[in-house]
């Protein structure tokens, strides 16, 4: 299998008989007669040639998460004046407006000066504001710099900002760490859907909690470079709180992750290869349009991709089961019969599908360039550049621009419209050529190392359109 099309394979099955994100969204509300559980009868009527029936949705109600352990609790200081203007008329500002150098700017060099109950003080006055911790804000940002190479633009670190970033990592990490092992697929035995869309539940939860786990990675990973760091290692008149915080161990936090998305991914192999079974099942006895069209789509996609991983994995696998002689045969007899059952609808509810992903990417989905409307310049000459967006956790809702227009959802209803009409705006050049953001003419936030310029046309050649 070539690689654009292994490529395309995996984004497709990202969809999991639904609409899917490059990045970890919450898992689709199933209610009855719910959208999220439905392909729109006009379509299916287009692809069976009469009216369908729409079967009732099986599914299962979702369990509350029990909370994760939070910290021993900081008691707030009492904020002086000057501390309260600086978040309401600086920190707010910035955070609301997307300018992420800017905040970094303001705040890295107080950081030194503050206490931690000043800092929950704080926490405490922008989360009245409807805004993430201080922790929080500051962290994100770092890590953005980082995944988008531009690392070098922020401030240098201080021992005192970079306790808290390492705090704050940590706990993101913890937390994605906590929801994943509370998985109903983490528990044994291995759930036994009685239904498709069961099946695509929890499936679909596998997949955000493993785009999860490779942030939580990240995460992980980011901290053990930063406790390396000379801002670390030679960091003098620090707090003993500090002094715990930089002798944390990212090394084993990162190990302990990667064993767990092993772990979940094996799972979800072992749960891919009964969503065939069922399936075939399905098609063999099935005479609603609906319900084979989706066990056609769980036989193709699912189908091809785990024949493929079989086929290219290298090893014994960690699971039991997946080692057992005969697994992967019985499962490629799986798949011809179910091909031979489901005929022209498994390519046809491929499309569909990878369709409706698409779409979703394009309505929702944001770049890292020009607030959100633009994949990285690196899409222009590497085709992995041109997958990965920034998706919402949670999936979204859409709103009337008209009667919120400061909180839209999405957050451009005309994509493309908004997207041309920056060329009549000024373009902000920060750093090299592979790094760069933008900024409308009226912004009063410069650097002194960036030059206004107009986009020329050569600036829009290659496929960094969302």
């Amino acid at each position: 299998m070539s690689r654009p099309r292994f490529v395309l394979l995996v984004l497709a099955i990202a969809s999991v008989l639904c609409l899917g994100d490059m990045r970890g969204d919450d898992a689709p509300k199933t209610t009855k007669g719910g959208a999220s559980s439905q392909v729109p009868e006009r379509l299916l009527k287009a692809i069976s040639g009469k009216g369908t029936k729409t079967p009732a949705v099986v599914t299962k109600p979702t369990a509350e998460k029990p909370a994760a352990k939070e910290p021993v609790a900081i008691k707030p200081a009492k904020l002086t004046p000057n501390q309260i203007r600086f978040v309401k008329n600086e920190i707010l500002p910035a955070f609301q407006a997307g300018e992420p150098l800017t905040l970094l700017n303001l705040v890295s060099a107080q950081m030194p000066r503050w206490t931690d109950p000043q800092i929950a003080g704080m926490n405490q006055l922008l989360a009245e504001n409807d805004a993430p911790t201080l922790d929080r804000i500051i962290t994100d940002v770092r890590m953005n710099l980082i995944r988008v190479g531009m690392a070098d633009s922020g401030p240098e670190y201080s021992a005192r900002e970079a306790a808290i970033v390492l705090r704050e990592l940590k706990r993101q990490a913890d937390e994605i760490v906590a929801q994943v092992e509370k998985l109903e697929l983490m528990q044994d035995p291995l759930p036994q859907p009685k239904s498709l869309m069961e099946f695509r539940d929890h499936l679909w939860t596998a997949h955000v909690q493993n785009n999860q786990l490779i942030n939580a990675s990240g995460l992980a990973h980011q901290g053990k470079l930063l406790t390396q760091s000379k801002v670390v290692t030679k960091a003098r008149s620090t707090t003993p709180a500090d002094k715990a915080i930089f002798a944390t161990n990212y090394q084993q936090t990162f190990d302990r992750i990667k064993a767990l998305h092993q772990e979940l991914n094996e799972r979800a192999v072992e749960l891919r290869v009964a969503r065939v079974k069922f399936a075939v099942q399905v098609l063999a006895d099935s005479k609603d349009v609906k319900e084979r069209f989706f066990a056609a789509y769980a036989v193709g996609i699912d189908g091809e991709l785990l024949l493929s991983g079989f086929k290219e994995h290298q090893g014994a696998f960690g699971r039991p089961a997946l080692n057992n002689p005969g697994y992967e045969e019985a499962l490629r007899n799986d798949v011809d019969r179910g091909k031979k059952l489901a005929g022209d609808l498994v390519k046809k509810s491929h499309l569909l599908f990878a369709g409706m992903h698409w779409w979703r990417r394009g309505r929702y989905g944001q770049g890292p360039e020009m607030n959100g409307l633009l994949k990285s310049s690196a899409a222009q000459t590497n085709l992995a550049a041109q997958i990965p967006l920034l998706m919402p956790r949670e999936s979204p809702v859409p709103v009337d621009p008209a009667k919120n227009p400061l909180h839209q959802v999405p957050d451009y209803d005309r994509r493309h419209h908004y997207t041309w009409a920056w060329q009549t705006r000024q373009f902000e050049m920060v750093g090299t050529g592979s790094s760069s953001s933008s900024n409308s003419s009226v912004s009063t936030q410069t650097s002194t190392f960036s030059h206004p310029m107009r986009m020329t046309p050569d600036f829009w050649q290659g496929n960094r359109f969302l």
